[in-house]
């Protein structure tokens, strides 16, 4: 791939030397003889390196040696052959070569060297990117920013968006995280205060946008960066092929693509399509579209490959007995399948109790049902807009005992079976008796959203603990012998992986994010679920802003993956395998634990990648307050809320003179949480 060098005199001020190690003593001014001489200064001074066309800054102890340095930069510019340069100083009119064992100076120059960049690895041939969702289009941006123009990417959509937003999402679906920390062009390179292409950052946009104002950011990121003509739309790769073996440095990837026009709904409503009919074999989920007869299929090579089929591929299938039985309505309830406009004052009765169960609570709502019953087999813990906010600005991670403190005052007015529940109590929840440490664990992300606290609190919605045992006339028989009875039934039962994707890219294990420990073809879907005793995010964003500063890092400098290689960092790095933790699980879906571990394996292991990722959480702290402080947080949160109550009274949901519901947390609120 060609990255253009530059040629401009550039300063570059090193913010860390924790690639040369730090010397502590005490010095013993009484020694002599050959003790006296090992005497060292630990002071510090600032070093300036020059090169004909760049200048780095970087402190070191006066006690620091050439050799040290040597080393250091080596590492610094990729793990490039510490022989290829020298060090010289300028006496009089004669330059000298500095000794390995010479102190550093205060001003050296660099021969050997253009400038104190890393050297991106040159390969044959460009980078490809399958799919052209979220992480897609930031694989691009990425790539764009950093100066390359060899890279495409495959959909098999008519447009950029990828399959979460353009098929799976209800036409009533929000973002459920506030946009600042998830919106594309998220990263200090291109939302920041001056960057005037897509608005720099989101200040003025929607914190919980429709789905089409998600798919309409995606658009004008890909229009203002000029990343439209990589885009090979309505394009499915069918087929990769490796091309050498994984420790080949020349091997390649073969793509073989075929033109498509792969079916889409635009529109609410009409039931699942034909190739949504996965049912419960996971072999029927099989259609990549309809071939495009007027375009040519063709094959395709690539130096380095990544895969993002995301993490909500299919609804997973839960057919109840005697569902023909049943006289009102029962589908899924995502991919457009449902015309919710139907549901107006009528009860409706919700299958799960995870993100989608919360998106289509106040989707039901805003239709103006008449009741709403959740049924679940256990009830997960749920996220209030100002929690999750809190969450998303945090820097450092805010602990799991925090969260469970801080749900407190909108749990207030949640019952489950009509007992009231505390957080803590939750079968997710593992913590000490004196509620000072946990750990939450669950299968399933945190949904997040406030109409579920104020439909609770105004008795519009009811949670069932128990599983559906089967279904009579406008009635659910559950297996704890309870009935409910309904109109209609929304199943939001959790989603599946596609194992089209084990298949595709070969997968026999995942080692961290590669596949068969293939630093050159990455993929992962989103990791799901939760396991963690400290949390620094709701929302993708900036875990996908770093990892694929992670995956780029490997495939720009492979002396580094090498490396580790050497070194037994590659046997560290945690695997998932298809079929774990059970057999729903392909290899490429794995869980959020193994993508925390990998995280931590390469931070450790990698000086050269944790200082591209050392600024990430500040960043994240800054765009979380600098678009969405506090006060605009509460402020618009509250504001819904409010709404909503108006919309109950005005369409007779409650009635006129039911008292009103404070909203769950104040400005003051957030003060007091980020004081603790």
């Amino acid at each position: 791939a060609r990255r253009p060098t530059g040629g401009a005199m550039a300063t570059a001020t090193a913010t860390s030397t924790s690639l040369i190690p730090v010397k502590t003593g005490t010095t013993n001014f009484q020694a002599s003889g050959n003790s006296a001489q090992e005497i060292r200064s630990y002071s510090w001074f600032t070093c300036t390196l020059r090169t004909e066309y760049d200048k780095m800054e970087i402190p070191v102890q006066t006690c620091t040696v050439i050799s040290e340095l040597r080393e250091a930069l080596s590492v610094k510019l990729g793990y490039i052959d510490g022989c290829s340069f020298d060090f010289v100083v300028k006496q009089g009119c004669t330059w000298r070569k500095m000794r390995e064992s010479d102190q550093v100076g205060r001003s050296m120059t660099v021969r050997g060297i253009r400038n104190f960049k890393i050297a991106a690895h040159k390969y044959p041939h460009p980078f490809g990117i399958i799919g052209g969702g979220y992480s897609g289009i930031k694989t691009a941006l990425m790539l764009a920013s950093q100066g390359y123009d060899d890279y495409v990417v495959f959909d098999r959509y008519d447009r950029p968006g990828g399959h979460t937003w353009l098929e799976m999402a209800n036409k009533t679906t929000k973002l459920q995280t506030e946009f600042p920390t998830y919106h594309i062009w998220y990263g200090d390179e291109w939302s920041r205060q001056g960057v005037k292409k897509c608005g720099g950052p989101p200040v003025d946009w929607e914190l919980w946008p429709s789905r089409d104002k998600v798919l309409e950011h995606f658009q004008i990121c890909c229009q203002d960066y000029g990343l439209l003509p990589h885009f090979k739309l309505q394009s499915n790769v069918a087929a990769v092929e490796v091309m050498g073996s994984v420790r080949d440095d020349d091997r390649y990837y073969q793509l073989s693509v075929n033109p498509v026009k792969f079916e889409r709904r635009s529109e609410q409503g009409g039931g699942a399509m034909a190739h949504q009919l996965g049912g419960s074999d996971p072999s029927r989920h099989q259609y990549e579209g309809e071939k495009d007869k007027t375009r040519a299929s063709f094959k395709a090579n690539f130096s380095c490959v990544c895969m993002w089929p995301g993490a909500l591929c299919f609804p997973r299938p839960v057919v109840y007995p005697g569902e023909e039985e049943f006289g009102g309505a029962i589908d899924y309830a995502v991919e457009m399948r449902f015309d919710y406009k139907s549901l107006a004052g009528k009860v409706v009765c919700i299958a799960g109790h995870g993100a989608f169960a919360m998106e289509n609570v106040q989707t039901c709502l805003e239709e103006r049902v008449k009741h709403i019953y959740i049924v679940c087999r256990k009830p997960n813990l749920t996220c209030p807009r100002a929690v999750s906010w809190f969450i998303n600005q945090s820097n450092p991670p805010i602990t799991a005992a925090h969260i469970l403190d801080m749900l407190g005052p909108a749990y207030r007015h949640v019952r489950v079976d009509g007992q009231p529940v505390d957080p803590w109590d939750f079968h997710s929840v593992h913590g000490n008796a004196s509620h000072t440490h946990a750990t939450i664990t669950s299968k399933t992300r945190l949904a997040v959203g406030d109409a579920y606290f104020l439909a609770q609190a105004y008795g519009l919605l009811e949670v069932i603990v128990g599983n559906v045992k089967r279904c009579t006339h406008h009635t659910l028989h559950l297996d704890t012998g309870a009935k409910v009875e309904c109109d209609a039934v929304l199943k939001c039962t959790g989603m599946l992986g596609d194992w089209k994707v084990d298949k595709l890219l070969h997968i026999k294990e995942m080692r961290g994010w590669f596949v068969n420990g293939d630093y050159r073809r990455v993929t992962g879907g989103q990791a799901d679920s939760i396991d963690a005793s400290d949390f620094a995010g709701t929302t993708n964003g900036p875990a996908v802003y770093s990892q694929i500063k992670g995956m780029l890092h490997f495939w720009e400098v492979p002396k580094d993956w090498q490396r580790l290689l050497d070194a037994g960092y590659w046997d560290m790095l945690p695997i998932h395998r298809p079929g774990e933790p059970d057999e729903e699980y392909p290899a490429y879906f794995y869980c959020a634990k193994h993508a925390a571990s990998t995280g931590i394996v390469l931070a450790g292991a990698c000086p050269l990648l944790t200082e591209k990722t050392s600024q990430d959480e500040d960043y994240k702290h800054s765009i979380s307050h600098l678009c969405c402080p506090a006060r605009r947080l509460i402020r618009e949160a509250k504001a819904d809320w409010e709404r909503y109550e108006r919309l109950f009274r005005e369409s007779g949901m409650v009635a006129e003179d039911a008292a009103h519901v404070p909203y769950l947390y104040s400005e003051q609120d957030m003060a007091d949480f980020a004081a603790r």
